[in-house]
């Protein structure tokens, strides 16, 4: 399945194709398509739809204490919304060790921002800023060495309309096919006919199921009640 077929399915459950052989406009399919990508956004931004916490290894630069982090930048992976831990990677034989990850006022409490040691940081901070997030540590590296963070991971954007759909986390094809008919039914430009109240319980299902999953899943995680969401009125 592609995301074109995805949106399409979308908005036959919106009730915005109604008959066989109909279809949406290409411009109904780019506008559907940014509605898509707003609402894995959303899911990446708050972490209760993460698909998983991921374990990336980076280097430090002797002497460096800030990173960038993005497609790109030092560390060129897809931007995450969190660093959940991190560890660096220190002695022979090889053993890890706790880095803290500060919050801004932790970071700005902390006094040996401008040190040097042999054993790597102890403290991070992710300044979650965009297109690149910015990672500082302290204290600095002496020598060349690794870092191992734990961050969260994400279904990420669609770059288009053809991007295969084969490969995504078991469980988010259901959600983002009913979570998109629920917005498509509440947006005034698809109100055309109403939408089967089975659509935005199984929307609502879908949901609670892959919070509590990602909550035993990836530890540490938020779980919180999920408001229904109710179809609009015709």
């Amino acid at each position: 399945m592609t995301v074109h077929d995805l949106i399409h399915q979308a908005f036959r459950l919106a009730g915005v194709i109604q008959l066989a052989g109909r279809d949406a406009s290409d411009d109904e399919y780019t506008e559907a398509l940014f509605m898509l990508n707003a609402l894995t956004d959303a899911w990446s931004a708050n972490g209760l739809l993460i698909s998983g916490i991921e374990r990336k290894v980076v280097d430090l630069t002797p002497g460096k204490n800030s990173y960038t982090m993005g497609p790109g930048g030092d560390w060129n992976f897809r931007r995450p919304a969190k660093i959940e831990a991190a560890d660096t990677i220190v002695g022979t034989p090889i053993f890890e060790q706790q880095v803290h990850v500060n919050t801004a006022k932790q970071w700005a409490a902390l006094m040996n921002k401008g040190e040097i040691s042999n054993f790597g940081p102890t403290d991070l901070y992710m300044e979650n800023i965009s297109p690149l997030a910015n990672v500082l540590i302290c204290p600095m590296a002496l020598n060349s060495m690794q870092m191992t963070l734990y961050v969260w991971g994400s279904i990420g954007s669609f770059s288009s309309a053809d991007e295969d759909l084969s490969g995504l986390t078991p469980g988010y094809l259901q959600l983002l096919l009913h979570q998109l008919a629920v917005e498509l039914s509440l947006a005034p430009r698809f109100r055309r006919a109403p939408m089967d109240p089975l659509v935005v319980q199984t929307a609502q299902t879908a949901l609670a199921e892959l919070i509590k999953l990602n909550a035993q899943v990836n530890y540490g995680l938020p779980t919180v009640p999920v408001e229904p969401v109710e179809a609009p009125s015709k």
